[in-house]
């Protein structure tokens, strides 16, 4: 949608805001010298005056070496910063530019990995309560652990919805096939299956 002038073109863009004001920095990564001003690493910002009213202005620091502290470039350098970008993003294009950019930035992806996580802990809590139920109709029979048997820990959900290891106690089955474990604290919890992605079946009481 914008096409920028060198050394700009190869600058790592994203959008963002600062103090309710849109911005749109370019990210210059390879050491060069920009109007006099030398630089391992630059970052060249678009702001916004006010904001949601587009008509940016430009704001440049950068890095001349290695671990250096940021320091902002000279002035004279910034205003030719400005005059090589800010006739580029004249009109609406700076709006539909960062707009574009921000779109880009905010995939889906995460929030699916959130849901799927999500479910998965729904579903172990789902198990839980399944074996709660089998064991207070006395259909599940506990084998103590010997310090041979394995795993001796495993993943569970707190109170508070996180995923804690939690010490076992004791291996739980139903018709000697095995559904969960007894933990430390007397709790009967299933396998940790379900809370790392994989299918797990539910326990067969009859």
């Amino acid at each position: 949608m914008v096409t920028l002038p060198a050394p700009f073109d190869s600058a790592d863009v994203s959008a963002g805001l600062s103090w309710s004001r849109r911005v749109v920095t370019m990210t210059l990564r390879q050491p060069g010298q920009l109007h006099r001003c030398r630089y391992d690493i630059a970052w060249i910002e678009l702001r916004e005056s006010a904001p949601w009213r587009g008509a940016p202005h430009v704001h440049a620091t950068r890095r001349d070496a290695p671990n250096a502290p940021r320091i902002a470039f000279t002035p004279t350098a910034t205003k030719h910063v400005a005059r090589d970008l800010l006739p580029v993003v004249v009109g609406d294009t700076f709006d539909r530019w960062w707009t574009s950019l921000h779109q880009a930035r905010h995939s889906a992806d995460p929030h699916r990995e959130c849901a799927a996580r999500a479910r998965r802990i729904v579903e172990w809590l789902d198990l839980r309560i399944e074996l709660a139920d089998a064991y207070g109709r006395g259909h599940i029979a506990l084998r103590p652990l010997s310090d041979d048997d394995r795993p001796r820990t495993q993943l569970i959900v707190d109170g508070t919805g996180r995923l804690v290891r939690e010490e076992l106690l004791a291996e739980a089955s139903i018709s000697r096939s095995h559904v969960g474990w007894l933990t430390r604290t007397g709790e009967l919890i299933p396998d940790d299956d379900v809370l790392n992605g994989e299918p797990f079946a539910h326990p067969r009481t009859v």
